[in-house]
């Protein structure tokens, strides 16, 4: 990580080069622009003013405020903010496109020379793709890139580089989907992966990544706030938070650049604007807080995650019944102990578990034999039924009693065998 300084010294442009309006604030190769009027003013890291000319798309006055700056190698264009306009470093517009009112607050970069714009949104709508500049043809087109189905679209987002082929996307607002006249702020984390040609989530993070930002090439950015400054190092994640005692005086109205060991910025006194600078060593700046920017669930984790939950399925199938008495051909079976019955019994305990009771009628049924006399059979119930639950207690090792004995409620001459609700059947 490049080594970042913060307050030492802090200069100013005052006198003629005081400014009652700014319309835009540029850092142009070795040289600060400030755009006022029908001005473009030059300066250079001394602070020095170099030279004034006339802003040569003053014609188009409103995109004045708009206009952004991207470069790539040396290579440098002026992009318009909300429409497809593309300038060249000598402000020759070098597009044919004819879009306005689209790609509001949409992500400008530069990736191996070619030109790129993330999302942003028009006429109340998301824009959730990638497009990219065609040198050739004058216009713009689709990246052919993979979104996720639950994208929702971003603007006024922060691209930061991430490797050769990844960028970083934080930051920045999405439209609500309740009410597309009402955004939110955006809490993931993307990554733009060239090499595989397509987007994918990252993490969340709890950081608020409002006020100015810086984004350099070695994976790290700058946020400057009204009290304090942030260092994201995204290869590392991790945040550090500094407090500082010259960032109340910067306009967050414009851009914010740093060159070397000093920070440049617009800020604001009685008369009205100025051009300032702060260099700033960060070996005496107090940490106030420090920690990750985002949280993750790496795929190794959602393996896992995923393993845990196959044998949680599994133990919850497996043993579900675990506490159940199965009735099973000639057998009953609780937990890991099972235990021979007759088809008699059987055929009792089926009963039982499909209506958690039976009558002495349904029991003669049952126990009815050609050689038996009906009142031998009626004096037998009680036994078969003693030794059921004698069999019961014994396979789940409980003294509960298995029965309870109640007169029918239609017929009173019949008894019904009620079984208790602390053992629960299963066929």
């Amino acid at each position: 990580m490049m080594r970042l300084l913060f307050f030492l010294l802090t200069t100013s442009v005052f006198s003629q080069n005081e400014f009652s309006i700014i319309d835009n604030f540029l850092h142009v190769e070795n040289e600060f622009q400030i755009w006022s009027n029908d001005s473009i003013y030059r300066f250079n890291e001394n602070l020095q003013l170099v030279s004034i000319n006339q802003n040569p798309i003053i014609g188009r006055s409103d995109k004045i405020p708009t206009i952004k700056y991207v470069e790539n190698n040396s290579i440098h264009y002026y992009l318009s903010n909300g429409s497809g306009d593309v300038y060249d470093s000598t402000f020759k517009r070098i597009d044919n496109t004819n879009n306005s009112s689209f790609f509001n607050n949409s992500s400008s970069f530069m990736h191996k020379d070619t030109i790129y714009k993330f999302g942003g949104y028009g006429f109340w709508t998301s824009f959730k793709q990638l497009i990219y500049f065609d040198f050739n043809q004058g216009d713009w087109n689709y990246f052919n890139l993979k979104i996720p189905l639950n994208f929702e679209g971003l603007f006024s987002s922060q691209i930061v580089k991430n490797g050769p082929e990844k960028y970083l996307v934080y930051g920045g607002n999405k439209l609500t989907q309740e009410n597309s006249l009402i955004d939110e702020p955006n809490k993931n984390i993307y990554l733009i992966d060239f090499k595989k040609s397509e987007l994918k989530y990252v993490g969340t993070s709890n950081i608020d990544f409002s006020g100015r930002k810086i984004n350099f090439e070695n994976g790290t950015s700058l946020n400057l706030k009204k009290n304090s400054i942030i260092i994201l190092d995204w290869k590392n994640n991790l945040m550090k938070k500094y407090k500082t005692n010259f960032t109340h005086k910067v306009s967050l109205e414009y851009n914010i650049y740093m060159v070397s060991e000093i920070i440049y910025y617009i800020e604001k006194n009685n008369k009205g604007y100025v051009l300032s600078s702060s260099e700033i060593d960060i070996n005496n700046l107090k940490i106030v807080d420090e920690h990750k920017i985002y949280k993750t669930t790496s795929f190794v984790q959602y393996i896992i995650f995923t393993i845990l939950l196959l044998i949680l399925f599994i133990f919850y199938y497996l043993f579900k019944d675990f506490n159940k008495i199965k009735v099973r051909k000639q057998s009953i079976r609780y937990r890991f102990v099972e235990f021979k019955i007759d088809n008699e019994k059987e055929e009792i305990l089926s009963v039982l578990t499909k209506e958690q009771k039976i009558s002495t009628n349904q029991l003669f049924e049952i126990i009815s034999s050609k050689d038996l006399h009906p009142n031998h059979i009626y004096r037998l119930i009680p036994e078969v039924m003693n030794d059921i639950s004698k069999t019961i207690k014994l396979v789940t090792r409980k003294n509960e009693e298995v029965f309870s004995v109640s007169k029918n409620k239609k017929d009173r001459r019949i008894n019904d065998y009620v079984l208790n609700q602390s053992y629960v059947f299963k066929n």
